[in-house]
């Protein structure tokens, strides 16, 4: 039997801020009159992740029983709750944006892999993205099991394993966990599994001090 590879996760549960700006008006007194003189005030929403310590631990244990035939075990190692200026200040965060705030709030999993959950994502056909070279990936709000689904198929790139496409001759693909779509099943293959097990980032896991 295969050694079990443990994997810390680094949850980040961001909350956006959106500023926007409204003119008031405001009354003045000018000698024995008043004046209406108008003020540009700044405003700020927040925009919450939708998701919780829970709920994360919830989609990590949907993660961890869909890698359970490769013998890889995803484990919370800390959860951060940063508020940050939302990436072109809209809700909706874009690919450009992940690696934005990646670099915003400084997030480099030594010895783990990073996960990002925020409200919404630009792909949210497919509920996700990775970095693989920084293991650092994101999901968006997404209801259980399918954000537990959509977190082990982000895993699985951080863990070196590519989409799998549409194949019009065969249906093999869509049952796969690494289908290129949120419908894709959770099956991995012996060769999948081979490979995440010796990625580049299962070595710079077990290589950190």
């Amino acid at each position: 039997m295969a050694k079990t590879i443990t994997i810390p996760v680094d949850a980040y549960l961001i909350t956006l801020q959106i500023e926007s700006y409204q003119v008031v008006e405001k009354k003045i007194a000018v000698g024995k009159s008043t004046q209406i003189q108008h003020e540009r005030v700044k405003q700020t929403r927040d925009i919450p992740p939708n998701q919780n310590d829970k709920t994360v631990m919830r989609a990590i244990d949907v993660a961890n029983a869909i890698w359970a035939p490769a013998d890889i075990t995803f484990q919370l190692r800390k959860s951060f709750f940063p508020v940050t200026e939302a990436p072109g200040n809209v809700e909706e965060v874009s690919v450009s944006g992940f690696f934005q705030m990646i670099t915003t709030l400084k997030i480099k999993p030594i010895g783990a892999v990073a996960a990002l959950f925020v409200n919404r994502f630009e792909k949210r056909d497919l509920g996700g993205f990775a970095a693989e070279a920084l293991g650092v990936c994101i999901v968006t709000s997404l209801g259980d099991p399918v954000l537990g689904k959509t977190l082990a198929h982000e895993f699985g790139h951080l863990l070196s394993l590519p989409d799998l496409r549409n194949d019009p001759k065969s249906v093999a693909n869509n049952y796969n966990l690494m289908y290129e779509a949120s419908r894709a099943g959770d099956k991995l293959t012996s060769d999948q599994i081979n490979k995440a097990r010796n990625s580049e980032r299962v070595k710079l896991v077990y290589q950190s001090p």
